[in-house]
């Protein structure tokens, strides 16, 4: 019976372990994207290394594929060899082998080597031999190793990817499970955008100025604010997902953790909104920018906080929010 192997990142699991543990580094504190620089200069293995040595990572807590899980459970049962390959670093690899007792082996990166596309081709053909082994995956980087297994299977694979992998793979096993289609405005916290109205308090009520700010820069003031606090929601959201217990008033941060949402997407929300806010800063006081980075940081720290009632609405919290509603009202004086 040939060994199946199989990928972890985006396969066997929802998610990235590189990206899942870059967030709990950085939640650990903000000050570690210094270090996590240094070490990505040094290339990926070497930055997957570091970030394994540094950060645990709860196997229990990963978002599975649980239909493909179940698959492999079937496929254990009846004897035939099953091997963990992936490009993350060896050791959450290792461990997430032995939480969930189903592989005869791993193959991952090791700091020197990345795992990945034509060198995990390689590494498979040098220990089992070209059509020696089947192999699932999920991603352009897997096309390499199906070029080179017997039997292709794909786990919630892009159309685009599928339609290259049938050019060689014609009967390639299709492994998908529907999901609600999730588009990036799901990421945005529309709140945030109605409490940056304040930015209007002095166009709307210019009783308290000699001069009120224009319309167009009251617009671009609540495009610039709105836009960085969401970065803020959506960046506390993703470093406090496996960190903190579920808040069921939090239903962004539940869907990030069940796999629901993928972190490729929410990074890519996140440089756009950031890109938003310096395009409106271009054209505002630096003073309301300065400002609004200030807003944000304090709002990033309040999302991160821990709430041990979060159905209930408890004074510090209640103080908070109306601190930054202030701050927001301050920053309109801003813009005159």
């Amino acid at each position: 019976m040939r060994p199946l192997c199989i990928d972890l990142d985006g396969t066997l699991i929802a998610s990235d372990v590189l990206e899942e543990s870059l967030l709990l580094y950085l939640h650990d504190s903000p000050f570690h994207a210094i270090p996590i620089l240094s070490w990505f200069l040094k290339g990926r293995p070497f930055l997957k290394k570091r970030l394994g040595q540094k950060v645990n990572l709860d196997p229990k807590k990963l978002p599975y594929h649980e239909h493909f899980l179940a698959f492999l459970r079937q496929e254990r049962a009846s004897g035939r060899p099953l091997y963990l390959v992936t490009a993350s670093d060896e050791r959450p690899a290792e461990e997430i082998a032995r939480h969930l007792d189903l592989f005869d082996g791993v193959m991952a990166s090791d700091g020197v080597t990345n795992l990945r596309a034509h060198a995990k081709a390689d590494a498979l053909v040098a220990r089992f031999g070209e059509k020696g082994f089947d192999y699932a995956g999920n991603s352009a980087h897997d096309l390499p190793v199906w070029e080179k297994c017997e039997e292709a299977i794909a786990v919630e694979t892009p159309a685009g990817v599928l339609e290259q992998l049938k050019t060689f793979q014609p009967n390639a096993v299709i492994m998908t499970e529907e999901k609600t289609a999730t588009s990036w405005l799901a990421f945005l916290t529309p709140a945030q955008f109605v409490v940056a109205l304040f930015t209007f308090l002095f166009y709307i009520c210019p009783f308290f100025v000699k001069e009120r700010p224009s319309l167009l820069t009251c617009t671009l003031a609540l495009v610039c604010l709105g836009a960085f606090s969401n970065l803020a929601v959506l960046g506390a959201d993703l470093v406090t997902m496996r960190s903190m217990p579920m808040n069921p008033l939090r239903r962004r941060r539940f869907l990030f953790a069940i796999g629901v949402f993928d972190l490729p997407m929410a990074f890519k929300v996140l440089g756009g909104l950031f890109a938003l806010y310096v395009l409106a800063s271009l054209f505002l006081p630096i003073a309301f920018s300065l400002w609004v980075l200030v807003i944000g940081g304090a709002l990033f720290w309040h999302e991160c906080q821990d709430d041990p009632h979060p159905m209930e609405v408890s004074a510090p919290h209640a103080a908070i929010d109306a601190g930054l509603i202030f701050a927001r009202a301050v920053g309109g004086l801003m813009l005159i």
